[in-house]
């Protein structure tokens, strides 16, 4: 380390726009941009399951192969690392290619100032295949817990042919939670290694890794970590709670959440040795925040027209031009309700479904775009069946689609029954659409409830509890707002000032490395 610059390693499952799934793809992307911002050497290393290296939209090279990942019983598997680069500015990404004109040769040349990215793959493997529960996967997250172990190993391994160890291995979600374990025992005696400091981000909680007794020889680690003081959950082994046991830090991705994980409600059977690292000071919050060059409604190629806080006319257009696609009646006195979302309980889909006969009795237009659960899936396509001039279901998911609809609708819903941050809603205001939000999580912190006949006030709307009655007051509160056209403009326009930079949040960040550097790297158990 030079100074107070810092080497980086970010650890995750995946990374906008190479491999997306959820937020936290957003997520890693904007958080690295702003960390090389402030000069840190950033790097990023994903699974390179799901990705097609050979596509030259990602221009991906070879960088090493046949690194030995030692399995127990004796055998030994090869990974191998492509290489590609995460541009620091948005004015050159793979999407811009697409739809600008510029000089892609010179573009291309100037990725080496960019975020390198590492594509970790098994040299031993197929393909995985994707997960039939989750129709969104598209391999990008395959069943069992070996592509992971494979992965978080490999993630280690590759640091010494690459010849650069990093200072601080940041660590997101169950998939990469094998690296803080490893780092603290088989690791801790390799050269340099004992002084990586590991962080642990916490995106989501409810998916925590966990897998029956009789696979934990799979992990190669010593029966003695098979225990409740270290990886042991339940009678299972679990990813998240190795992570959370070895890690030097912990964080969640609002304040909000970070409280209420340490509740028997929200804490998913890990609210006691949440609350124990909250008391040693090794859990905070920090609150996610947005990459406004990669959501910009006055850049964005995809949608019908570009407006801005500074010239907000033309969301209009996005919105007359999102009902024609849509084959919707072109009826600007209709109110049009955007969902995009995972398709689960999580996200509250069952409040909207409480409410479908009362709901179209306003003068709304319904539009969702997600997939997940059958029974939700059916529902939405029944909704656009009974209610054809009001309702139109995209069932998948398209992230052009979704940008179009974020820039053409006047609410986004977002009913969740808990959301540790949440990007959606932010990119919902960034595009001038009105988000109604459970008051939970980072939604809490990041909307500004409107206050019923007071005029001039806040960015959104906010319910508690967790009844579709609550989620319908809402919805006509929006809907008595949306017939005052001037109230509804100063909405509009309060929604497209609000802003969430990353600079805050990468600052936070950069004292939290520091206090994981701080900590000594002995073995927690």
């Amino acid at each position: 380390m030079t100074g107070d610059k810092l080497r980086i390693l970010l650890v995750s499952a995946e990374v906008s726009p190479f491999v997306k799934v959820g937020g936290m793809a957003d997520v890693i992307s904007g958080l690295s941009k702003s960390l090389k911002a402030m000069g840190h050497d950033v790097r990023i290393a994903i699974p390179a399951s799901g990705l097609d290296r050979s596509s030259s939209e990602f221009r991906c090279t070879k960088l090493l192969s046949n690194i030995p990942i030692p399995r127990r019983g004796g055998t030994t598997e090869y990974a191998s690392v492509q290489q590609t680069f995460l541009p620091a500015s948005m004015a050159h990404s793979a999407e811009g290619f697409a739809h600008a004109a510029v000089d892609i040769e010179a573009a291309i040349q100037t990725l080496t100032e960019d975020i390198p990215v590492y594509l970790i793959g098994n040299e031993n493997a197929a393909s995985p295949a994707p997960s039939p529960t989750d129709p969104n996967t598209l391999c990008v997250y395959p069943m069992g817990p070996e592509p992971y172990l494979f992965f978080c190993r490999a993630v280690l391994a590759m640091l010494a042919p690459l010849r650069w160890r990093p200072d601080i291995m940041h660590c997101n979600d169950w998939h990469t939670g094998m690296v803080p374990v490893l780092l603290k025992s088989e690791s801790a005696s390799a050269p340099g290694m004992n002084t990586i400091a590991s962080l642990f981000t916490i995106h989501n909680l409810a998916f925590q890794g966990a897998f029956p007794r009789d696979t934990w020889p799979l992990t190669g680690l010593p029966d003695p970590l098979y225990r409740m003081e270290g990886l042991e959950f339940w009678g299972q082994w679990s990813f998240m709670k190795g992570a959370l046991t070895f890690s030097d830090q912990v964080n969640t991705v609002s304040e909000t959440y970070t409280e209420e994980i340490q509740t028997e409600e929200f804490g998913c059977g890990l609210q006691g040795l949440l609350y124990a690292l909250s008391a040693e000071g090794r859990l905070s919050g920090i609150r996610n925040a947005l990459d406004n060059e990669a959501f910009d409604p006055e850049t964005d190629p995809h949608i019908a027209a570009s407006f801005s806080a500074a010239h907000p006319e033309a969301k209009k257009r996005c919105k007359s031009a999102l009902q024609s696609e849509l084959a919707l009646p072109n009826d600007d006195g209709a109110m049009i309700i955007g969902v995009i979302s995972r398709l689960t309980d999580q996200k509250g889909i069952d409040l909207i479904q409480a409410i479908a006969d009362q709901l179209f009795d306003l003068p709304v237009q319904l539009i969702a775009l997600g997939a997940g659960d059958s029974t939700y899936e059916i529902f939405f396509k029944a909704l656009q069946t009974n209610y054809p001039d009001q309702v139109r279901a995209h069932i998948g998911f398209d992230s052009c689609l979704a940008r179009r609809i974020y820039a053409g609708c006047d609410i986004f819903l977002m009913p969740s029954r808990y959301e540790p941050c949440g990007t959606a809603q932010m990119i919902a205001m960034r595009y001038g659409a009105i988000p109604i939000a459970r008051a939970t999580g980072g939604l809490r912190e990041t909307i500004s409830a409107c206050v019923p006949g007071v005029p001039d006030t806040g960015n959104g709307f906010l319910f508690s509890g967790d009844t579709g009655h609550a989620l319908l007051q809402s919805i006509q509160s929006a809907s008595d707002l949306y017939q005052d056209p001037s109230g509804w403009s100063a909405l509009i326009q309060r929604a497209l000032e609000t802003r969430f930079s990353w600079d805050k949040a990468a600052n936070q960040y950069v004292q939290l490395y520091a206090a994981a550097q701080s900590l000594p790297r002995s073995l927690p158990v």
